[in-house]
């Protein structure tokens, strides 16, 4: 698609991408020059903790990402300690 940047240098990225890649107004991104080519991405820390049920914080994340099972989450937690956990 194409657009144009204004005078002060802005760009607007059309609706039809932002919502495609989950882009919203007011939302920080990282701009970066690949030799030539301008990269614009979701930049990190856009997710959140937020109160959930019962008062428990609960990870909010605008991303497309997979579900995070108990496995993963136990995983990580002795990965982080220094021992593989057993699987029953």
């Amino acid at each position: 698609m194409r657009t144009t940047i204004d005078a002060a240098g802005r760009i607007v990225i059309p609706k039809p991408i932002r919502d495609r890649v989950g882009l919203h107004g007011g939302q920080a991104v990282e701009v970066t020059d690949t030799g030539g080519q301008i990269e614009i991405a979701r930049a990190p820390g856009d997710d959140k903790l937020i109160r959930g049920k019962h008062g428990l914080l609960v990870f909010e994340s605008k991303a497309d990402a997979p579900p995070i099972t108990l496995d993963d989450t136990l995983d990580a937690i002795d990965r982080s300690r220094g021992y593989p956990r057993e699987h029953p």
